[in-house]
Formats: structure tokens, sequence, C-alpha cells
């Protein structure tokens, strides 16, 4: 069973509190479906919701669900989650049974999938290659003093352009600059001396082979949580972090570039808001149209556009003040580039709200906001 770790920064020191019962039941992971119809919830009391965006319905999944779980994957309306009692992975379809897929043997926090593999991270940072016998091998090693118990988040995995890599976004430091061919972890590199004490140098944002299990450059130049999304076309990484960096990263060179400030006036082409947001740590980055993205920021309810390749924010939109927008939420916002929609949890309920974004009129508007409960649709 996952044992929920829920983190509270205090002064930039991260306290952890094991909790079972809790007193805001909000969402933790939202995924949305590619083509837009639907979008799959998990929340606090491990309740997974599939919520039909066109019919405006929602349906609970009967069993516990692993809060980190739940999402869609490249097969539209295809929805993958993992019981939270069993560890066992399903896969279904909307208004169909469940199928057994998968049985990793432990919670996973972070997942692809990959030539019929499950490609997963649990939560001391390791991540693994798991095939459909169940047979686990080993590609990141967890140390003892890495993952959640240190960072207070999950180690993410998001596809790369090519099939057989990945990328791994999790807490940079200035060791992400020591090339991998140092050594991949500070016992290794000669940086201490005690093997007790070791700890990984790859727990920032790397570039990995999947079929040589191996890293294969570390993409540098962020600090502290970071939070990445990768281009419709797959050749450019955006990385933001906790210290508000948002960096662009090719994936073909590994050379990453800072944008250029987040100051936004309402004059620039009609933005809602204005102000300089470049202090305010980065919660999430979301395509919203093959070249558009959205910087949400942690602790005001905006949402800064931007253009690939250009580096400059274009304006700024306001969110629904019930918007979840914390550094902990990142993983309870996503988005369809296609469908040009962005959809978030909301703060205090187990409820989300949907936007639509319009990439002629570089509009951002809400389409729907909704709860699962009577007691929380009146809050």
């Amino acid at each position: 069973m996952l044992k929920l770790l829920r983190p509270a920064s205090i002064c930039a020191i991260t306290v952890f509190i094991s909790q079972t019962n809790f007193a805001e039941n909000y969402v933790q992971k939202l995924s949305v479906s590619s083509n837009g119809n639907y979008v799959i919830t998990s929340n606090l009391n491990r309740n997974g919701v599939l919520w039909d965006l066109n019919k405006k319905t929602h349906t609970k999944i009967p069993d516990p669900v692993n809060i980190y779980s739940p999402q869609f994957n490249k097969t539209d309306n295809e929805f993958t989650w993992q019981n939270d009692k069993s560890n066992d992975f399903y896969i279904q379809k909307p208004g169909k049974t469940p199928t057994k897929w998968f049985s990793p043997g432990f919670p996973v926090y972070s997942y692809l999938l990959v030539d019929n593999k499950l490609i997963a991270t649990d939560k001391q940072w390791s991540v693994y290659e798991i095939n459909q016998n169940n047979t686990k091998t080993a590609i990141k090693k967890g140390l003892n003093n890495d993952g959640i118990f240190t960072y207070g988040f999950p180690l993410s995995i998001i596809n790369a352009k090519d099939k057989h890599n990945f990328i791994s976004i999790g807490f940079a430091s200035d060791w992400d600059k020591l090339p991998i061919s140092k050594g991949i972890d500070a016992y290794s590199a000669g940086k201490i001396k005690f093997k007790r004490a070791n700890f990984s140098l790859l727990n920032g944002a790397v570039l990995w082979n999947l079929q040589a299990r191996s890293p294969i450059k570390k993409l540098a130049g962020n600090n502290g949580k970071l939070t990445g999304a990768l281009s419709p076309d797959h050749n450019t990484l955006l990385v933001g972090d906790e210290a508000g960096f948002l960096n662009i990263c090719n994936l073909t060179t590994g050379h990453c570039h800072p944008t250029l400030g987040t100051n936004i006036s309402k004059t620039n082409n009609s933005s809602e808001c204005s102000g300089n947001y470049s202090l305010n740590p980065i919660t999430s980055i979301k395509f919203v149209s093959n070249q558009y993205f959205l910087k949400i920021i942690s602790g005001i309810p905006v949402a800064i556009l931007y253009q690939l390749p250009n580096p400059k924010p274009i304006k700024c939109f306001k969110l629904d003040p019930n918007t979840a927008n914390s550094l902990e939420r990142s993983s309870s916002i996503d988005s369809s580039w296609r469908e040009h929609l962005l959809v978030t949890g909301k703060k205090h309920t187990d409820g989300i709200i949907a936007y639509k974004f319009d990439p002629k009129k570089l509009t951002l508007k809400e389409t729907w906001s909704a709860n699962t409960s009577w007691f929380d649709r009146h809050l």
C-alpha cells in the first residue's frame, strides 16, 4: 500500500507528515486524454475519478487507487491506474471493465509505457524496467538518502523524442554540472570518502537511454524542485524550478538557455495581469498548442504565455482563484495541446477546472468547474 507523505514547506525546509485521514480531499494526480474528451484524477482519499468533459459528468473507480498512478497514455480514451492495496496495474477505457496488466510489486510514483514494458519510479527515486512477466530490472538505483524522504516529492519521468529514451525530472543542484563520465554517484566520483553517505548525482533533469539502461546527458542550469514539459515535436525540453528559473533545452545538443524574465505589462497583447513574477516558484509548465505553452506559478492564480522558440513572455492570464497552483500540486495540472485544453485540480476539494486556449486570439477561458460531491459543490 502506498504510504502518502504530504509535504509542508517552511522557510525552504521540507517537513513530512504521514497521514491517513485528511481535512481536505483534493486532487493529487490529474491526466487529460490527448483528444480532450476525458480527465482522470485521484484524490487524497485514494479515489479515482473519470471526468467526461463533453457530457460534464464523472464516474468513480470503485477500487482504492494509488494517488500517483492514474493517467492517460498514448492511446485516446485508454487510461491506467494502480490498485493501492494489491499494487496491480490496470488498463481501462471509459464505461468498460478494467483489465489487469502489470504487477510491479511496489507502489509506483511516476511511469511510462514503452513497447509493452512499464518504466516506473519508486519512493526512493529508483527507476525500473518491468516486463509483462513482472521481471524487474533497475535502470537508476535509488540510494538511502534519495527520494521522497529527502525532497518531499516523487521523481518524475517523461517521454523523449526517441521511444528508447526517457527523461527524469527531480531536484537540480550544482552536482548537475559534473559530467556523467566523472561518476553517477558521489562515492564513485570521489566526492565523499564513506560509501554509507553516498548519494546519486543523477537527481536533476537527465536524459536516459532505455536500451542501455544508462544516462546520456544531464541538462543543467536549474535549482531545486523541478517541473518539466516536452514540446509536441519532442525536440525541446522546458525545465522550471522553485527558484523561478525556466530553461529551454535542446535535446539534440543538450544545451539549455534561460527565458528572458517575466515582467508582464497589461499593455502586452491585452494581458489580464501585470507584474514581475521572476522570483515565483514554477509549479507546472504545459503546452496548449504545438508552439504555445503556459507557465503556472506558485501562490498566485496566473498563467504566463510563451511561444517557442521565443524566450520572452507574451502575456499573462488570470486563473480561477480556486485553481491548485502550490508547488506540491504540480501533478494536479495537465493539458491536451492538440485540443488547446488546460485542466487543473482545485485548491481544497477533489474537483477540477477546465480552460480553453485560443491560439489565434491568444485567450484562455474557463469552460467548466466541477466537484464530485454535493458538499464540495457548495463550498
